[in-house]
């Protein structure tokens, strides 16, 4: 895949009046303007400043994460219930996480916050992560 660019467009402020802002063009020169999951056909994200759209770049969020429940994650890994925390059970989890490009977020309540998981999933290039409120 082409290396992402970014393209001088013409955008709106938050009073509606047209300005200069920046799009990411996907896929280079011939790639389609980004627009995040569920955008209406045809729009696109713009940035106000170029360093804004490189940001975005660079800390991996062209990447669309899903979040998976621990509960579904634990039974596709194989997880067996009558061993608990065994390290076979661990080591089933490790290795599916691993094969399935799944990232695992897990922190007590007071450093739980889901948007940091999400950013670090990204910045690993993963597309799914297991987010789980340890309190």
């Amino acid at each position: 895949m082409a290396k992402p660019m970014i393209k001088k467009v013409r955008g709106y402020d938050a009073g509606g009046h047209g300005c200069d802002a920046f799009a990411i063009r996907v896929g280079g020169k011939k790639g389609r303007l980004w627009a995040p999951a569920g955008a209406t056909r045809g729009a696109f994200a713009t940035y106000e400043t170029r360093a804004r759209a490189e940001r975005f770049i660079a800390e991996g969020g062209l990447i669309e994460v899903e979040t998976v429940s621990l509960t579904d994650a634990l039974a596709a890994s194989g997880w067996v219930e009558e061993e608990g925390h065994s390290d076979a059970n661990r080591t089933r989890f490790r290795e599916w996480t691993i094969a399935n490009s799944v990232y695992l977020y897990a922190r007590p309540k007071e450093k739980f916050f889901p948007a940091i998981g999400i950013r670090n999933a990204q910045r690993l290039g993963l597309s799914k992560i297991v987010m789980e409120d340890l309190s």
